[in-house]
């Protein structure tokens, strides 16, 4: 068999670039669900026992910070919103993640 150069072409969207994109969808996801802990950790000590607004400025937080916002949008529409909000673990993560999934629906 005769080897020789392998060319490769590239047709239609998306991109050429080889590499390992799921190392970094994962260091993405973990980030954000991070960020989302830390503003949820602050919250909870400042509200103690009322989960509603927690997750109502939580929310508002994420809103603030578009690339925030974006990396949990495309966390929810990879790894799915049960997933997320098993991740965020808090009893605030399914009202979070149900106004992700009106960002992905929007």
């Amino acid at each position: 068999m005769a080897q020789g150069n392998i060319n490769q072409n590239h047709y239609g969207s998306g991109d050429n670039v080889a590499g390992d994109k799921t190392s970094i969808y994962q260091s993405n996801l973990t980030e954000a669900i991070s960020e989302v802990q830390n503003i949820l950790a602050q919250l909870s000590q400042i509200y103690p026992n009322n989960i509603d607004l927690q997750a109502e400025k939580t929310i508002r937080q994420i809103e603030n910070r578009p690339s925030l916002k974006q990396k949990l949008i495309s966390a929810g529409k990879q790894a799915g919103i049960k997933a997320l909000e098993k991740a965020f673990d808090n009893p605030a993560g399914a009202i979070i993640t149900g106004a992700i999934g009106g960002w992905i629906d929007a």
